[in-house]
């Protein structure tokens, strides 16, 4: 189990993680709200992923659009926020990098 410290998801980015996964392992994703919590509907047993370049993953729940991006909705009514953590729950499988949002993204400010 890895967890990451508390980080800001602006931007239309999901969560993405560049990893390696050996033959029978797997990776899981869940996002905790700023208490620590996991957010309903976001639980490790609810994410897939799309395998990209370069071991690039990157991570959906439920619909193929619930990428883990700010102000998204779960069926459970869990909504992601600014501020969150991921927990990666590993099996058989390096991780190398991650990123939830979009790099050098901002908050919208009115």
């Amino acid at each position: 189990v890895v967890e990451t410290k508390w980080l800001c998801n602006y931007g239309k980015g999901g969560v993405e993680v560049l990893a390696n996964i050996e033959e029978g392992g797997w990776i899981r994703v869940e996002i905790l709200d700023q208490y620590g919590r996991v957010i309903p509907g976001w639980e490790a047993e609810k994410c897939h992923f799309r395998e990209g370049e370069g071991g690039r993953l990157s991570f959906f729940w439920g619909p193929d659009e619930l990428v883990g991006r700010t102000g998204q909705i779960s069926d459970q009514n869990g909504r992601i926020g600014n501020v969150i953590k991921l927990r990666f729950l590993l099996n058989r499988a390096t991780l190398y990098g991650f990123q939830a949002g979009d790099e050098g993204a901002m908050p919208p400010y009115r």
